[in-house]
């Protein structure tokens, strides 16, 4: 599971949380939820943003090991 799937998960019940995030990082809430059921990905510049919005809650790498390298465990 990808650290924005489980961000989502553990905001269900706060759902303005989520929204404030994807405005921050000048996206839709929808987006966001694509990108954490797999159907999206997210570019190097927004894994970077959720990073830095969420303070690591989502890692970077988590979304684009491609570009940022693997997780650490």
């Amino acid at each position: 599971m990808n650290d924005m799937k489980r961000y989502l998960l553990a905001n269900r019940k706060t759902p303005e949380k989520v929204r404030a995030l994807a405005v921050a990082c000048g996206v839709s809430r929808i987006y966001l939820t694509q990108i954490g059921a797999g159907h999206g990905k997210a570019s190097g510049v927004l894994a970077r943003k959720l990073d830095d919005e969420t303070n690591g809650e989502i890692r970077r790498s988590s979304l684009r090991e491609d570009i940022f390298g693997p997780v650490d465990a």
